[in-house]
C-alpha cells in the first residue's frame, strides 16, 4: 500500500478549519447573503433595472 502525506501551510489549514467551521453553523453565512440580495432588490428598483431597462409606454417607474 502507497502513503501519501501532504504538508500544507498553516494559513491555509486555518482557512479550510473556518470554511468548515462556517459550513457547520450557517445562520451568519445566510443573514449575509440575505442582506446582500436585498440591498440589490432595493437597487434595481431604484435604479429601475440594471442594466437600466428599456422605457415603456405608461406612466411611472418601471418597477414598483
Amino acid at each position: 500500500m502507497i502513503d501519501v502525506t501532504i504538508t500544507v501551510p498553516d494559513t491555509l489549514r486555518q482557512a479550510f478549519e473556518r470554511l468548515a467551521q462556517s459550513l457547520s453553523h450557517r445562520q451568519p453565512l445566510m443573514r449575509t447573503l440575505s442582506e446582500d440580495l436585498y440591498d440589490a432588490v432595493v437597487e434595481n428598483f431604484e435604479q429601475e433595472g440594471r442594466p437600466r431597462w428599456l422605457p415603456i409606454d405608461r406612466a411611472g417607474k418601471i418597477l414598483q
